[in-house]
């Protein structure tokens, strides 16, 4: 009841920019919860993870509250998948939503081993020699859709949703995929501009803080063999500590 309460008057506020967005979180999706109880899991999990946030002395009870109400709405998630269709593929979408909001809040405020967290948050969310000619086409194809959230951002501007540029790990090849489990470095390169963007908009989302300085950590990291890409590397690092002192 406390976290329900939580969710509704506070934590659903900050979800998004524009009203009705917010108004979808507030009503829509809670609707969905109750209808589906793995989907109830999913918004205790937010809300949970959210009060401690801001309440750092009972940090982990909450985050351990959150952990709890996760495992169970993954666990009627992966129940629903089995049977999703063109007419049910809603109570999982909207669980989905949340768990990307739960993954990269627990990566801004949980606990992390040094230089290996982020990129592995980045693989839950998301469930790399030379490039062959395949590979460099995927590649390709990743930075047009970067490109597409750099236009959208640019327009929204200060009203810039995280839906603008959270797409983009949605869209990009399965090769993507794999050289980020790899550590393949020409992706450590995508990634650092993925990281530019998610610059531009964390400071307006609590569970984004300090995302993409974490993310450039490991990216650097990770490129620390590499002198020539992680050189590369640096330009969006520098342009970030530029635009956001």
């Amino acid at each position: 009841m406390e976290l329900m309460h939580h969710y509704t008057t506070s934590t659903a506020h900050t979800l998004a920019l524009r009203a009705d967005m917010q108004d979808v979180w507030r009503t829509v999706v809670p609707q969905m919860g109750y209808e589906h109880p793995f989907v109830l899991h999913g918004i205790l999990a937010v809300s949970a993870i959210h009060k401690a946030h801001l309440l750092p002395s009972q940090r982990e009870k909450y985050l351990d509250i959150a952990a709890y109400h996760q495992t169970r709405g993954l666990e009627g998630f992966r129940t629903a998948l089995f049977y999703i269709r063109d007419t049910n593929w809603k109570p999982s979408f909207c669980f989905s939503s949340t768990i990307v909001l739960y993954v990269c809040a627990l990566a801004a405020h949980g606990s992390r081993e040094p230089a290996a967290g982020t990129l592995s948050e980045i693989l839950k969310l998301f469930v790399l020699t030379d490039l062959p000619e395949g590979s460099r086409r995927d590649y390709e194809f990743a930075v047009s859709e970067l490109r597409k959230a750099t236009i959208l951002l640019a327009k929204a501007g200060s009203q810039s949703e995280v839906g603008m540029l959270f797409f983009f790990p949605y869209t990009v090849p399965s090769s993507i995929i794999a050289d980020i489990q790899v550590g393949n470095p020409y992706v450590m390169v995508l990634l650092s501009y993925f990281a530019l963007l998610l610059r531009v908009i964390q400071p307006s989302f609590w569970f984004l803080q300090g995302w993409s300085e974490q993310l450039f950590e490991d990216i650097e990291w990770r490129l620390k063999d590499n002198p020539r890409l992680w050189n590369v590397a640096q330009w969006p690092k520098q342009k970030a500590a530029e635009l956001y002192k």
